[in-house]
């Protein structure tokens, strides 16, 4: 049994209970493997390698834990390695994706948990130029990096998008999560089917969506939250119009080619273009200085024109 470096309210170096009215958390030891638990938060980590513990607690939270530099039990790759650890609760953690720590945002609950906040398409401070600091063409939300990660962006509706924090580990199968905030009950997951459309660099230029390269194997669509999903696969792909070059990305199920209208008679039973489920704009004048997306995104209806007001739109990446 390794012995532990402490400071605070600690009763042993092998089962450790917080005491008083704080909450209650147990520390166990054995054989160099150590396993954290916490009763009151519903959660359980095991931990491999610990050389050095110190813990400190303040206002009724852990809020220093100092571990070995090979692994921390308060950092993992990703929101869905830390649900594979036992972890339950939506809210904040650390990880370290690319050998660094960084606080995001976990949903835990929505189709099986185990989904990060990479973006937030939100309030437009005068136009997407100024909200972004990207020029007009690399502002798109999830498609390219600017503003730093948000942990609170569900309140605030601060806009960022940073889902490069993965393009290390990121895979075509790993999924993309899309929902707003004002209205979780509709939900688009997708697969990322190729990594160098998304996290990309204004240096990489937009990407160019082709006859070749547009298909999406799967959709997974909700209009009534999580326990209402379905998956469809027929005529599922990135909306190709022949004037956008590509341009204009957007996600079209089981609809005519070039599809491009509003009240034309698409449901959800059916089929849906990409003007109810997801139609980047890339232009800063006029109307669409402030509007993140054309149509009516997520409605998940036939689509029923423009609107401005959709600056709630939540992005979230998840490990296949």
């Amino acid at each position: 049994m390794k012995t532990f470096t402490n400071t605070g309210n600690i009763n042993s170096f092998d089962i450790v209970h917080m005491v008083g009215n704080k909450d209650s958390y147990t520390i166990t030891e054995n054989e160099g493997k150590l396993t954290y638990e916490s009763a009151s938060l519903n959660r359980k980590y095991i931990v491999d390698n610990v050389e050095e513990m110190d813990f400190k607690y303040s206002n009724g939270v852990s809020n220093n834990f100092k571990w070995s530099d090979e692994f921390s039990p308060f950092s993992r790759i990703s929101c869905k390695e830390w649900l594979n650890s036992g972890a339950v609760m939506s809210g904040i953690y650390t990880i370290r994706p690319n050998g660094y720590d960084i606080n995001v945002y976990c949903d835990m609950t929505t189709d099986g948990g185990g989904w990060t906040l990479v973006s937030y398409a939100g309030t437009i401070d005068t136009n997407k130029e100024i909200t972004s600091g990207q020029p007009e063409k690399f502002f798109q939300p999830i498609i390219f990096n600017w503003g730093n990660i948000q942990t609170d962006s569900l309140n605030t509706k601060t806009s960022f998008s940073r889902i490069d924090i993965f393009n290390t580990i990121m895979k075509p199968t790993d999924e993309i999560m899309s929902k707003r905030t004002s209205n979780n009950n509709n939900i688009i997951i997708f697969p990322i089917m190729n990594t160098d459309w998304f996290g990309r660099d204004m240096s990489e230029g937009q990407f160019n969506i082709t006859a070749e390269n547009r298909n999406i194997s799967y959709l997974k669509l909700s209009n009534s939250g999580n326990n209402g999903f379905k998956t469809v696969s027929n005529n599922t792909k990135w909306s190709y119009l022949d004037n956008d070059s590509g341009n204009y990305p957007g996600i079209d199920w089981n609809v005519p080619e070039g599809d491009n209208c509003d009240n034309c008679g698409r449901d959800y039973s059916t089929g849906l273009n990409h003007r109810s489920l997801l139609y980047w704009d890339i232009s800063n004048s006029g109307y669409s200085a402030t509007q993140w997306f054309h149509g009516s995104p997520l409605s998940l209806t036939d689509g029923t024109g423009p609107s401005n007001l959709v600056q709630d739109v939540e992005f979230w990446f998840r490990e296949a």
